[in-house]
């Protein structure tokens, strides 16, 4: 794939003609990173700007305790390391790939010229900002107003994304993203199961009463 054409898929850069499409591309690297591998390191300078092409990666903080807490994941056609390079900071958080990744990067010279130029990107990353922090709020919210049933509930559903079947999603991750040990997400798994709601094999876990978890996700203690 030209990088040009890897650039139009970006709500990102979706204003840009195709001169302007052309320099960046002329600006930017494609790279294909392991599933595992760490891409960002909290407290790093921020050098650029990466764009997901292909597969997922977490974004995470690590608490003092030394359990991680995921904040967020991204996908295809999302971006981030764009705080660090908009406030000059360290990174604010861990970026872990969860699968193999396809990467464009974007050096900081270069986002900030395709800014200066074009200002309707710094619009958009603005916007994009802004939705995270209003998904951060809400997530918050819900993190302290269910007990760990319903944040694993919710997780579940959230990971589902309308579908009734999760593979490769480990007790790890649930613990990551509800903000529990790995302990008390296997209990909770087990206590799900038991309730008929879900049925577990393996690293397969099916959903098979979506009513009751949503419910149950929605309880407030």
């Amino acid at each position: 794939m030209k990088l040009t054409d890897a650039l139009k898929g970006v709500p990102l850069f979706e204003d840009l003609d195709e001169e302007s499409l052309q320099v960046l591309a002329e600006r930017s690297t494609v790279r294909s990173v392991p599933s595992g591998r760490l891409l960002l390191m909290e407290q790093d300078e921020g050098l650029s700007l990466y764009i997901l092409l292909s597969g997922r990666v977490s974004v995470q903080r690590q608490t003092v305790s030394g359990r991680n807490v995921l904040i967020a994941e991204r996908g295809p056609g999302e971006h981030f390391g764009e705080m660090s390079l908009l406030d000059g900071r360290g990174h604010s958080a861990d970026v872990l790939a969860l699968t193999d990744c396809e990467l464009l990067i974007i050096s900081r010279d270069a986002f900030a010229k395709t800014v200066t130029d074009h200002p309707s990107v710094a619009l958009s990353v603005m916007r994009t900002l802004s939705g995270r922090l209003r998904e951060l709020t809400a997530d918050l919210t819900r993190s302290r107003s269910l007990d760990l049933m319903g944040r694993v509930c919710a997780a579940l559903l959230d990971l589902a994304n309308g579908q009734g079947v999760l593979e490769d999603i480990t007790q790890k991750s649930l613990a990551a993203r509800t903000g529990a040990s790995r302990e008390a997400v296997n209990r909770t798994l087990q206590n799900l199961q038991d309730a008929g709601y879900i049925a577990i094999s393996k690293r397969i876990i099916r959903l098979l009463d979506r009513t009751a978890l949503s419910k149950r996700a929605d309880h407030i203690t």
